[in-house]
């Protein structure tokens, strides 16, 4: 299998937005590869769509897939290689987005130990790491420890080039601990430079701007501007329909907008958006 070509026809599924036809497409080169015995085909086709899942937030498949991709990696002997550890780290994001943390917290140590290994202690792929057990400590409510990880995230992809969305990724995630820990106008701050750098992008953009876009609502939510805090839900809401459809992220930004809806007593659209949320919640669950 020619994997760049694979790689390259996968790019324009997602430039075009062509989001229902991905799951189809790796699936079908996925089975390609498996009956060509090509192993390391597969564990690239997989890595993606492990991605896809998680985002999609199909978790079960996700961490089904992540298993059978490490299995078959110990089969080849590739422990202790940054190929392994990429693969680790993917696996470990997955468990996190299923809310099992210390889970993925043993998965992202195992790979922070293969790259001091294997890497260069400047190398970028740190910064992934540090950002991805950030959230895994913010999930974990330890906001100072998320925080560290990710100002040593900072330092990485801003001595790097050509790093401006990791930049505005970083900046982003920095932004929820400081929204939880009540430092609102240094949360903006990062928000603001992350927002123009996505905004500054090619698109489709990266699918952390509803992210931030929904970290700049909560910002606005908690400063009391229920009008600045709605624009930016509803921005967000529209970025994740047009990308990867109503996922779970989807559903808790419609619980945000319930509530700031609540705050402008229209209980209308407060009991609107949270029934929307609720169903997408319990759809996910089946």
């Amino acid at each position: 299998m020619d994997i760049r070509k694979t790689l390259d026809e996968l790019d324009v599924l997602f430039k075009k937005r062509h989001y229902n036809e991905v799951e189809s497409f790796l699936l079908c080169k996925i089975k390609g590869a498996e009956k060509d015995n090509d192993s390391n085909s597969i564990i690239t086709l997989g890595n993606e769509l492990i991605g896809f899942y998680r985002t999609a937030s199909r978790h079960k498949d996700s961490l089904a897939l992540g298993d059978y991709l490490i299995s078959l990696m110990k089969e080849m002997k590739l422990e202790e290689t940054e190929a392994y550890a990429t693969t680790f780290l993917n696996v470990a994001t997955a468990y996190r987005e299923a809310g099992r943390i210390d889970e993925s917290l043993k998965y992202y140590n195992d790979v922070l130990k293969i790259y001091k290994n294997t890497v260069s202690e400047y190398d970028v792929r740190l910064a992934s790491l540090y950002n991805n057990m950030s959230l895994a400590y913010y999930d974990k409510k330890d906001y100072e420890k998320a925080c560290s990880l990710i100002e040593e995230a900072l330092l990485l992809v801003i001595e790097n080039k050509d790093t401006e969305i990791k930049e505005a990724i970083s900046r982003s995630n920095l932004a929820l601990s400081l929204l939880k820990m009540n430092k609102v106008t240094d949360a903006i701050k990062h928000i603001e430079k992350s927002l123009n750098i996505f905004e500054k992008a090619e698109e489709p953009r990266d699918f952390h701007y509803p992210a931030t876009l929904s970290s700049m609502g909560e910002a606005q939510y908690m400063l009391k501007n229920y009008e600045k805090a709605l624009d930016y839900f509803t921005r967000a809401l529209i970025e994740i329909e047009n990308t990867i459809g109503q996922n779970s992220y989807y559903a808790s930004i419609c619980h945000n907008i319930s509530m700031v809806y609540d705050k402008m007593n229209n209980s209308e659209q407060k009991d609107k958006y949270e029934s929307i949320a609720e169903a997408i919640y319990n759809k996910l669950k089946e």
